[in-house]
């Protein structure tokens, strides 16, 4: 249905501006009629300021259209209206627009984690900020995720059989405490009848030359994937299932006839030595070439050191070796496995899956590992799990099993908090209840303590949060750089209404971010163009100076009036990213800084400088 007046009001206007902004816009004009008119526009701002006259008169041709901007400034943050009126002898019209008037603030973050059963934490109320928050999160189990994690595992219906394999060690490696945590409504029939099928299947997976492929009926086997089902066979069997002794010697003569991967030679002498039948000049070999293997083959090389040889020596260079990947933060801490190598026997190979293993491992041979908790927070920060691997979530659980045996046991019952005076107490529903604190903190000057004690092992998840004005460039591990280049594919140092320009973050990551956000805001007088659309012309990049030195990652954009944003499942290193603007309206505009973060960790960040740039006519 297609309406038209003969007098008519477009709205030619930004959809947002920020505090201190200073532009010309307005509406556009249209005499439908077939005779010259005399127009007056009127326009009437709340919440927005008009510099001059809010009233224009002008002469319109017969079917014409005119422009009548009006010099808006934008004196503080509110929900801003204007009404524009057009009158004219033949026809009048009218038009409300909403604008948004946004701070100049950029929200900030410093976010702690710490365990035990007396906590103490230091808060420092930060200077110069604004709207200051503490959060606060106290936990009896860090383990709240798993049951996600092992409904994500189990209940997906896998056909590939290093899936199905995966989805099966639950059954057969978890502890009954975790089992119980995760309250997957699965009863003893049911993981019977799941492990019997899973060893009547697997011969069905059989290649010609007498490994197990992925998928039936393949010509190529996998070695890691054969000794993988020789394990889950080997658990069955310890569970007392029936596993044919002729179904398990075959797999493994085939292995024992093949020449396997360092990595793969590995793993398969771990999985032997859990029935001291690894080859001890085998295990020592491995050692001494362990500077080839990956982080998981090293994991599996000192797992099976200490089974079959109980060397505790070789073990301890290891973990030393280990301790060398690792990184820490303030509230979490994973080893560094080099997630963006590839290799042909280890397709799921990443940081997350490396430190599963890291985890376990260390859990299962040392006394104490002062860092577990935050390894663990790190491991199971949600909702990423949805994206990892069946393997990388085997390995989280099991893990997590082994962290139940020797961390964190029972779990608190009760906890009590003393904060700025005031004594709160909690008693827990059960480990996966969590108590939140929040308190406005903008009277606190000086530096204060929280305390927090519980009965048991706690967890507690401080958060400052708080929003600065206009400031300036900032790395906490992170470095970010925002070029502008004009079509001539110069650095634009000014800017002009209807010109199309490209923009250029530059990232340089100290550490791997596995899920982090490129949060880009907008300057007011400017919208972005998307190089997906056919009807537009192709967007090239203006200039790619940069584009040896710094890589580009996997993005999704997603755009927004005020901002375009990017996610990605992992950043690190050199990272370019690049996106179109265009010039709209002319004026003075607030840039504010384009700020990269970890999603799950906002202390870990980095944002460049706020710029204020001028769009001439």
């Amino acid at each position: 249905m297609l309406v038209s007046k003969d007098l008519l009001l477009a709205e030619a206007m930004p959809e947002f501006a920020r505090s201190g902004d200073a532009f010309a816009a307005g509406v556009q004009v249209s005499n439908r009629t077939k005779t010259a008119l005399e127009v007056k526009v009127v326009a009437e701002p709340q919440g927005i300021s008009i510099s001059g006259d809010k009233q224009k008169r002008l002469t319109m041709d017969a079917v014409s259209n005119l422009l009548v901007p009006f010099a808006f400034r934008a004196d503080a943050p509110a929900a801003a209206e204007i009404r524009f009126y057009a009158l004219s002898a033949a026809d009048k019209d009218g038009l409300l627009k909403k604008l948004p008037v946004l701070d100049n603030l950029v929200s900030e973050s410093q976010l702690d984690f710490d365990s035990g059963s007396q906590l103490t934490k230091r808060i420092h109320p930060p200077e110069g900020a604004e709207q200051p928050l503490l959060k606060l999160a106290v936990a009896p189990s860090i383990l709240k995720p798993v049951g996600k994690i092992a409904e994500k595992l189990i209940f997906y219906p896998y056909e590939c059989l290093e899936q199905r394999t995966s989805k099966l060690m639950p059954y057969l490696l978890l502890t009954p405490d975790l089992m119980a945590r995760m309250d997957l409504k699965v009863d003893t029939a049911q993981v019977r009848q799941a492990v019997q099928e899973y060893i009547r299947v697997l011969p069905e997976f059989l290649a010609a030359d007498g490994g197990l492929s992925y998928y039936r009926g393949s010509s190529w086997s996998s070695d890691y994937l054969t000794a993988y089902a020789i394990w889950a066979l080997q658990l069955a069997r310890r569970a007392d299932y029936r596993v044919e002794q002729s179904v398990l010697s075959n797999l493994e003569n085939h292995l024992a006839q093949t020449r396997l991967s360092p990595y793969c030679a590995a793993f398969y002498q771990f999985i032997l030595s859990q029935d001291k039948r690894a080859d001890p000049k085998e295990l020592v070999r491995l050692y001494e070439i362990r500077d080839k293997l990956s982080i998981p083959g090293q994991v599996f090389l000192y797992r099976a050191l200490g089974f079959q040889l109980q060397d505790r020596e070789r073990q301890s260079v290891l973990a030393r070796e280990f301790a060398n990947g690792l990184q820490v933060e303030a509230d979490f801490a994973y080893f560094d496995a080099k997630e963006f190598a590839y290799d042909r026997d280890l397709p799921f190979y990443s940081s997350r899956y490396g430190t599963a293993l890291l985890l376990q491992a260390l859990l299962e041979w040392q006394d104490d590992f002062v860092l577990a908790p935050r390894v663990m927070n790190w491991l199971l920060e949600a909702p990423p799990y949805a994206w990892h691997t069946t393997q990388t979530n085997f390995w989280i659980l099991y893990a997590a099993s082994e962290y139940v045996k020797k961390i964190e046991k029972g779990g608190a019952t009760q906890a009590r908090a003393e904060l700025l005076g005031q004594v709160e107490e909690k008693k827990f529903a059960g480990p996966r209840d969590t108590w939140k604190i929040e308190k406005d903190i903008s009277a606190q000057k000086d530096d204060f303590d929280v305390k927090v004690s519980g009965d048991q092992m706690i967890y507690l998840t401080s958060e400052l949060k708080y929003k600065l004005r206009l400031p300036g460039a900032e790395s906490r591990g992170i470095t970010v750089a925002r070029n502008v280049y004009g079509e001539d594919g110069k650095p634009a140092a000014s800017f002009k209404k209807g010109e199309t320009y490209m923009v250029e973050l530059l990232l340089d990551l100290d550490k791997e971010v596995p899920y982090a956000v490129v949060d880009e805001p907008l300057a007011a007088g400017f919208e972005v163009l998307r190089r997906d659309i056919a009807t537009m012309r192709e967007l090239k990049e203006f200039s790619r100076g940069y584009a040896i030195e710094y890589r580009e990652a996997w993005l999704r954009q997603e755009n927004a009036a005020d901002r375009t944003v990017f996610y990605t499942y992992g950043l690190q290193g050199k990272i370019r990213v690049v996106y179109f603007i265009k010039a709209m309206y002319a004026g003075e505009f607030t840039w504010l800084p384009a700020v990269v973060q970890g999603m799950y960790h906002p202390q870990y960040f980095g944002r460049c400088p706020t710029r204020v740039i001028t769009v001439t006519d």
